[in-house]
């Protein structure tokens, strides 16, 4: 048996500088610490633990109309294993969380060109998802290989471009989708 431990951070500057029409100045700061432990739990046999804690947050400038600081939090965690009955054969699976925050123009833009508007929606929360993995995968030769795999992935809060009654759009929530 043995261990293997990842562990890092990812940090993310980000200055938008538009015309105060479309959604002004912007500062987003993203900070994001993560770790990975892979443990070999027997010869055939692989497990993996991992999660990630991310935190972004935009500022505006003071002239900006919509210029509170927005947050968003999320810890993502992941699981995994690899399972090897045969010399030849690997089964797989994992369960994973996820999330997608809304970026400045889904939340800030506000945009009027020949009759075609988008309206600000700067209450706008993050995307969740639940994500599933399994496979399989037998290897013919030392360079063939056959490989099935199936995926799923539930969606809550999922943002989208809705038109509105009065014609405009706006960036909403539409609830959950299953992909």
């Amino acid at each position: 048996p043995s261990l293997a431990i990842v562990y890092g951070s990812d940090f993310k500057l980000d200055k938008v500088e538009a015309d105060p029409t479309l959604y002004g100045k912007r500062d987003a700061i993203l900070a994001a610490p993560y770790f990975q432990i892979d443990w070999q739990a027997r010869d055939n046999l692989n497990l993996t633990l991992g999660g990630r804690y991310d935190r972004y947050e935009i500022y505006s400038d003071r002239s900006a109309v919509l210029g509170d600081p927005r947050s968003f939090d999320h810890f993502s965690p992941k699981f995994g294993l690899n399972y090897h009955p045969l010399k030849n054969t690997i089964l797989r699976a994992s369960i994973s969380n996820g999330f997608k925050f809304p970026i400045v123009a889904q939340m800030f833009l506000e945009f009027d060109s020949a009759g075609f508007k988008f309206l600000p929606s700067p209450d706008l929360r993050s995307e969740t998802s639940w994500n599933y993995e399994v496979g399989f995968r037998h290897k013919i030769t030392p360079t063939w290989f056959f490989e099935v795999n199936g995926f799923y992935t539930k969606v809550t809060d999922l943002i989208e471009p809705q038109p509105q009654l009065s014609g405009d759009v706006k960036f909403i929530k539409i609830g959950r989708a299953h992909v």
